[in-house]
């Protein structure tokens, strides 16, 4: 009893108790009122969370194929690119050569690590002069360059045909020669129509079209066919005796942005998840792991112990069956079984001699 006593006995001061009481109590009216249908509520906002997060999946994997598809595009976009602009630049230097008779001209990438964001400058180098931008050309030089540039693009991909505006404004003789040549050479590839006022640009054309005034005040349009023999297409500058062309060494630093992994489809026509290997991968690593370890290690000590235990558990077989059946002879003999003496019953009935062993002791008990 002074034990229980003692246990029940208040040793705490009573204004500290009160105020524990008046916390709890204050704790407890915080808490307010149970909420009896907070079950149907747990179900509404659940199923919210459920359609919401069916949404936020949907809306990710939306986001990713988006990802995917802009980054196969960008790296389609970067190859395609960088093969013409490739073939543009070998064309552009021999025509530049062709037009000059000499000389050499490169096209070359502003920032090659952005190759669709990236700009490109022209460089020339006419003969007798040093490799300079084509903004501090004459402008004559100006007008040339563009001109290869013009048919070193149209080598790669012709349009039907191309209008030409007071181009040869700004060249000499020599250079309307050039530019008339390069003219009926790519006849064949699209169709040229020039305005001009340069009587020699005008004697290369097959058609002449003219505006002419025979009365004052009206006007005629004129259409003269100045050579009728003359095919387009005939001229080209294979034609041209000793002419080789150069290949142009491919510029450094190209970037070309990588290709995304590539996507398995299931026997239906649908994408596989990108989740689905990363997921099995582990798993199979982790199952390879455990049974490569242990097996290697514990079949060798198996194999080396199966030959010992056979040798073993015939000896220890035989051995007990010729000791025990005295035993169970005499428990057999005290007990008023004559039958008993038999050793080869119990083994035949697959019984285990130990147990027979026993259960007559337990009977004579």
């Amino acid at each position: 009893m002074e034990y229980e006593e003692r246990m029940y006995t208040i040793t705490e001061n009573t204004a500290s108790l009160r105020e524990k009481l008046s916390q709890t109590k204050q704790k407890i009216t915080d808490l307010g009122q149970v909420n009896l249908m907070a079950v149907e509520q747990f179900a509404e906002e659940k199923d919210r969370y459920e359609r919401q997060q069916a949404s936020y999946n949907d809306t990710k994997q939306t986001l990713e194929k988006l990802v995917r598809v802009s980054e196969e595009i960008r790296t389609k976009s970067s190859e395609m690119f960088l093969d013409t602009y490739t073939k543009i630049r070998k064309n552009f230097h021999n025509m530049f050569r062709r037009l000059f008779t000499g000389g050499r001209a490169e096209l070359r990438l502003v920032d090659p690590a952005n190759v669709l964001t990236t700009g490109i400058e022209i460089y020339a180098q006419p003969p007798g002069k040093k490799l300079e931008n084509i903004s501090l050309l004459s402008g004559g030089e100006k007008t040339m360059t563009a001109l290869a540039l013009l048919f070193a693009t149209y080598q790669v991909r012709p349009s039907p045909f191309c209008l030409l505006d007071e181009i040869d404004a700004a060249l000499d003789d020599k250079n309307v020669a050039s530019f008339v040549t390069a003219l009926r050479a790519f006849a064949n590839v699209s169709q040229y129509i020039v305005i001009t006022h340069n009587r020699k640009t005008a004697v290369g054309a097959s058609s002449a079209i003219g505006v002419t005034m025979e009365e004052s005040g009206i006007s005629k349009v004129i259409a003269i066919r100045l050579d009728e023999k003359t095919s387009n297409g005939e001229l080209t500058f294979d034609d041209e005796d000793g002419f080789v062309e150069e290949d142009v060494p491919e510029e450094e630093g190209i970037v070309i942005p990588p290709r995304p992994p590539r996507r398995e489809h299931n026997p239906d026509g649908t994408l596989k998840e990108a989740t689905k290997p990363e997921d099995e991968s582990p798993a199979e690593a982790e199952n390879a792991a455990s049974t490569g370890d242990a097996p290697v290690k514990e079949e060798m000590p198996l194999e080396a112990e199966t030959p010992a235990e056979a040798e073993i558990v015939p000896s220890t077989e035989d051995a007990p069956v010729k000791e025990e059946v005295p035993p169970e002879a005499e428990n057999a003999a005290s007990t008023g079984d004559a039958p008993a003496n038999e050793g080869e019953i119990p083994a035949e009935e697959g019984e285990n001699p130990s147990q027979k062993q026993e259960n007559p002791g337990e009977e004579q008990n």
